[in-house]
């Protein structure tokens, strides 16, 4: 087995001891868990997470492709015609909360005196607390709080104002935080991203699928907004949603250590779970029964005034995904036949992907070939922003020496590489299209191409302390290590975020 197959729980990977009492591991095997895999998870939270070798940023000409005008029409046709044929769905991650728009709150809260908002507003230096009254979720917290008018709120003091807003956002997945409103209501990023699949992926029948993934506690929460939302949209999109939950597996969920490195537990001393990150989506990918995915993230959408233009990008990155499988799979049948095609498969492969394959003897070249072809394949927008956090597009080396385009997270990057990682000028925005089916129309085997050794040690808070958890390699870096990859480079217009307080009310401020 190569190491990049073992997971943290796996039996062949590195014994460690942890500090499981006896009630800890009956507990473990009661909930499924076997208590070895336990130990080992614990000795990884107590260690530091994995590095990779960095060999030079992507750019354009070397590992992000820039699509020449001339080309934008056939590529947006034919992922029309994808659409059309029933090929297209959305994969939409969604179950996190709003961390960086609490955090951003908690501190605009803190901020604030303990005195009259509407004397507070008279403040010249109080523009953002004037936007932040004006932000859509503002309504639904009036709409909730029955008699009370936004009147009678503004009589609070500033600080508790903030603090009303807080408590709205604190527990609310942020795929159900009103980010816009129109003349029918406000919006959530939830109801954008169901708008924007109309116009994407919707076929020749009107069919429009999409895949949610949710945190378990919030299902019903999610339920009863598709069902709102779908009764405003249906009858002007004139098509027919079938939106599918999908629920993170709870035995993806890892444990924790507080800063001491003891083990995180809750009231009646059981050891706490948390969840696995966007990593353990791969099985909730790999069961959604897609063909070509539109992988989006639950945070970045467009009001109705600035759709135009994300759209067409998104349809030109499926574009080049239809073009490239097309080639790819000639290629496959190409090899399986009596033709052979094995050194242009090699050129593709250099040429398109950045795989190379030395020569070796005919058969084992042969082997090696088809296996590069037959990994999933992904085409990701990049935008040229550096003053945005994310994932980066590099050249990596793994530990056989092979160098690949990998997008890159901040915790995967060694402190020597730090400046290396600060020189590129492109981030992820988390939009992609996928390719999960083979040449046969059988769905790949997507947990064969995660590196199990790019786990991630983050940090959280249980209650309100902080904490230390494990997540699986993330979805779109290491969960996706060995799938084949094409970087695009897309205008920073299309990514429209909505992750902190400073999004929103720049929304506010600009009209949408």
């Amino acid at each position: 087995m190569h190491d990049r197959d073992r997971t943290p729980s796996d039996p062949a990977a590195p014994p460690a001891i942890g500090d499981l009492s006896p009630s800890d591991a009956a507990h473990a095997w009661a909930t499924g868990r076997e208590p070895r895999h336990l130990r080992q998870q614990i000795a990884l939270l107590r260690g530091s997470s994995p590095r990779l070798d960095l060999v030079r940023p992507c750019t354009p000409g070397d590992g992000i492709r820039t699509l020449p005008p001339d080309t934008w029409s056939d590529l947006e046709l034919a992922a029309i015609e994808a659409a059309d044929n029933g090929r297209l769905s959305v994969f939409l991650p969604a179950s996190g909360l709003p961390a960086e728009l609490v955090e951003d709150l908690r501190a605009s809260r803190d901020d604030l005196p303990a005195r009259p908002v509407l004397e507070v507003l008279t403040e010249p230096a109080r523009d953002q607390l004037r936007l932040t009254l004006d932000l859509p979720l503002w309504d639904e917290i009036l709409d909730g709080r029955g008699h009370e008018t936004r009147a009678t709120l503004e009589r609070l003091s500033a600080h508790e104002l903030l603090e009303a807003v807080l408590t709205f956002a604190r527990h609310r997945p942020i795929g159900l935080v009103p980010v816009h409103r129109d003349h029918t209501g406000t919006r959530t990023p939830l109801m954008e991203h169901l708008v924007e699949a109309a116009e994407l992926v919707t076929d020749a029948v009107g069919r429009c699928r999409l895949v949610v993934t949710v945190a378990r506690q919030h299902l019903v929460d999610f339920e009863q907004h598709v069902q709102a939302t779908l009764a405003r949209l249906e009858g002007r999109e004139r098509i027919r949603y079938e939106v599918r939950f999908s629920v993170q597996d709870p035995f993806t969920d890892t444990p924790a250590v507080h800063p001491d490195g003891s083990l995180v537990r809750d009231a009646h001393g059981q050891l706490v779970y948390l969840p696995g990150g966007h990593g353990a989506l791969v099985k909730n990918l790999a069961t959604s029964g897609g063909d070509l995915v539109l992988v989006r993230n639950i945070d970045n959408v467009h009001c109705e005034a600035l759709r135009d233009e994300a759209y067409a990008w998104r349809r030109r990155l499926v574009g080049c995904l239809v073009d490239l499988q097309q080639t790819i799979h000639e290629l496959q049948w190409s090899l399986e036949g009596s033709s052979d095609d094995l050194e242009r498969a090699r050129e593709v492969l250099k040429a398109e992907l950045g795989v190379e394959i030395e020569p070796t003897d005919p058969g084992t070249l042969r082997d090696r070939v088809r296996e590069a072809l037959g990994r999933p394949l992904r085409v990701c927008a990049m935008v040229q922003d550096t003053a945005r956090s994310g994932g980066r597009p590099f050249w990596v080396r793994d530990r056989d020496g092979l160098v690949s385009r990998q997008i890159v997270e901040t915790s995967q990057v060694p402190e020597h590489g730090r400046d290396q990682f600060d020189q590129s000028s492109w981030f992820n925005p988390v939009d992609m299209v996928v390719a999960i089916r083979d040449h046969h129309d059988a769905p790949i085997p997507l947990h064969r191409f995660v590196d199990r050794t790019a786990y991630h040690l983050v940090r959280r808070t249980y209650g309100e302390e902080p904490v230390t958890a494990l997540e699986y390699p993330g979805l779109w870096n290491g969960g996706m290590a060995g799938w084949n990859t094409v970087f695009v480079d897309v205008p920073a217009e299309v990514f429209r975020p909505t992750k902190s307080l400073e999004d929103l009310v720049s929304r506010v401020d600009q009209g949408g």
